[in-house]
């Protein structure tokens, strides 16, 4: 074989064996329900629109549908929309009383429109109600540290936080925040 043909078949296969990286790092699922969230998508805001819109005309006809209702209250989320984000997710929250992530999602679209007492109640509750359930525990953690200034009660949320989510993008940053806490003590 001539050299041109084996540098071609060098490059295809690295080619192939890059674009099979990329596929199969775009089937992997999230660390975290909200990981999505903690970086902030870069939306056409034409594109978001249309979303909303399709959202909003389907959730007419399945208004039970809290899959829906969640990714509107995203989108809204992503777009800053935190009022409308708040309405939707008291709504998504009326929908199915039983999902810890509506409610801990009203929760920090409540902490987003400066309504922080009535996001630590909604944590509070969320915690209560799904103690399996980690984002509340993050959030009520987070809460206490930085609003309510309350580093005893944060760093117990926040190893509550790390008992259910040990190993994710997110656990690194709360074990700093940990670290910080007791070197302050």
């Amino acid at each position: 074989m001539n050299k041109a043909k084996i540098t071609i078949y060098i490059f295809f296969s690295v080619f192939l064996i890059y674009m099979l990286f990329i596929l199969v790092r775009s089937l992997r699922s999230p660390d975290h329900i909200h990981s999505r969230d903690d970086v902030p998508q870069q939306t056409n805001p034409l594109q978001a629109k249309k979303a909303v819109d399709e959202l909003q005309s389907r959730l007419k006809n399945e208004p039970e549908n809290i899959a829906l209702w969640l990714k509107l209250g995203h989108i809204y989320l992503e777009q800053q929309s935190f009022e409308k984000a708040v309405t939707l997710f008291r709504k998504a929250v009326v929908v199915a009383p039983e999902n810890a992530e509506a409610l801990v999602d009203l929760g920090i679209a409540l902490n987003a429109v400066k309504k922080t007492e009535e996001a630590f109640h909604t944590f509070k509750l969320a915690t209560e109600k799904f103690p399996d359930y980690a984002e509340g525990w993050l959030r009520l953690g987070l809460i206490y540290r930085f609003q309510k200034n309350d580093n005893a009660k944060a760093l117990e949320y926040l190893e509550n936080y790390l008992t259910l989510e040990p190993a994710n993008d997110i656990a690194t940053k709360v074990r700093n925040e940990i670290n910080k806490i007791k070197a302050e003590r």
